[in-house]
């Protein structure tokens, strides 16, 4: 249960202590708001930010049963997307767009919640395309496939099929050639 205190609230514009005219975006007076309480986050650096984010929605996605290699590609590109139209990027923002299904994204907050990561992380737009460009995966069996990450929610080209003995099938699709390297 997350519990909450009487704060300044985000969406106020007043900075000072004395009573603002200006109205409030919240119903609350004055500007103050039961606003969930998390501590203050620790200095941390973008890299470190958006490894610790790649590793819960690994660790979240395995939790539920849910496709690790998915979600983690599925992240990537919302990095990339989000860096084209913003400057910032809140991390509790990444399990809404990742997962559908509300048990996973809220665990995926509390996750967040736990890590104490800082509210907003800025992205520069060139590091994330390039950090959120392809995906690389390695099998069990020693087999690599590196992919552009926003063909892993594409059915079109790649699809991960869970099969009922557990195993995971991938399917590369409408491949006109093949290239050795």
């Amino acid at each position: 249960m997350r519990s909450s205190i009487w704060r300044r609230c985000p969406s106020s514009s007043a900075t000072s202590r004395a009573p603002s005219r200006a109205k409030s975006a919240c119903s609350y007076p004055r500007g103050f708001c039961n606003v969930p309480w998390r501590p203050r986050a620790k200095k941390s650096s973008r890299k470190e930010v958006f490894d610790t984010v790649a590793r819960l929605v690994e660790e979240v996605a395995e939790e539920y049963g849910a496709n690790s290699t998915v979600a983690l590609s599925k992240a990537k590109a919302y990095v990339s997307e989000k860096a084209d139209e913003e400057e910032f990027l809140a991390p509790w923002e990444v399990g809404a767009e990742v997962f559908e299904d509300e048990p996973l994204q809220r665990r995926f907050e509390e996750a967040v919640a736990e890590e104490n990561l800082p509210d907003r992380v800025p992205v520069e737009k060139k590091v994330a395309q390039r950090v959120a460009k392809n995906h690389k995966i390695r099998t069990d069996t020693g087999i690599e496939i590196t992919f552009p990450s926003e063909f892993a929610h594409n059915s079109d080209f790649i699809e991960f099929v869970s099969t009922p003995n557990g195993l995971i099938q991938i399917e590369l699709k409408n491949i006109g050639s093949i290239e050795n390297r």
